[in-house]
């Protein structure tokens, strides 16, 4: 994924939307999950940082990125995702909705206050 990133030129600037999608198979082919059984094939944040830190220089219109950051790890990590976040200017990140505890009354995961104020 960040390797053909890096091997391709920078493209002038244009209203692309730029979605890389991450399944299991290029988690585990590139060995990028995570061996936490509690939090298994989770992709370590510093990819992310590196691979915005590349997108940014093809001027994308938005980044979408849908993985969840709703746990804190290591705050130092956690902080420069939120800096290549906030460099680009144009990254939209997810949530999710919990509905294992109360089919009812569903419960909103936002990302870590670092992230959701980006």
């Amino acid at each position: 994924m960040l390797a053909a990133l890096e091997q391709a030129p920078p493209a002038p600037h244009n209203s692309a939307v730029v979605i890389i999608g991450v399944d299991l198979a290029a988690l585990n082919a590139f060995k990028l999950a995570s061996k936490d059984e509690k939090e298994s094939h989770i992709l370590d944040r510093i990819i992310f940082v590196k691979t915005l830190d590349k997108l940014k220089e093809f001027s994308p219109a938005a980044i979408g990125i849908d993985f969840l950051y709703n746990k804190p790890r290591d705050p130092v990590t956690d902080a420069k995702l939120a800096d290549a976040i906030k460099a680009c200017g144009n990254v939209v990140v997810t949530g999710s909705w919990d509905f294992s505890s109360l089919a009812d009354n569903p419960t909103w995961k936002a990302p870590i206050p670092e992230i959701a104020k980006c």
